[in-house]
């Protein structure tokens, strides 16, 4: 939980430095990062329960790292959707109809923020290969 809530705070901080270039427009900026960190929380919560229920089936490195990678992009959709449900109209200058670019900013953010941190998630997934076998191809001279 403690690592999920971590790529989280990385994830929004490469996003905040993705969408620098909006800071010609202040408030438009001032109004992303408002977004981006009430609704990061609607998409850390869909990874956090993915994220559990993978560790709980413990697959391997590769398949772990498709779901996780996968679920971003529906994380960043549900908290995309969450701002389309209750953002009220005219109160912010991000028209959240048309402006696609920040989502696909936050699903890059979250991407290169799993990918900095995947080795600490690799020893849970790493299953040996003969994941029992082994006993019976080793010689005990006792």
């Amino acid at each position: 939980m403690k690592l999920s809530f971590v790529i989280y705070l990385q994830a929004l901080g490469i996003y905040l430095l993705l969408t620098l270039p909006t800071l010609t427009e202040p408030v438009i900026y001032m109004y992303s990062a408002m977004y981006a960190t009430t609704a990061g929380l609607v998409a850390w919560v869909v990874f956090l329960l993915v994220l559990l229920l993978v560790n709980k089936s413990k697959p391997s490195a590769p398949i772990a790292k498709a779901i996780l990678f996968t679920t971003i992009v529906f994380a960043v959709a549900a908290a995309y959707k969450v701002l389309l449900l209750v953002a009220i109209p005219g109160r912010g200058f991000w028209q959240l109809d048309t402006d696609i670019v920040f989502p696909i900013l936050a699903v890059i953010s979250g991407w290169l923020s799993l990918a900095a941190n995947f080795w600490k998630f690799k020893a849970r997934f790493s299953k040996p290969l003969l994941d029992g076998f082994e006993t019976i191809f080793t010689y005990d001279k006792a």
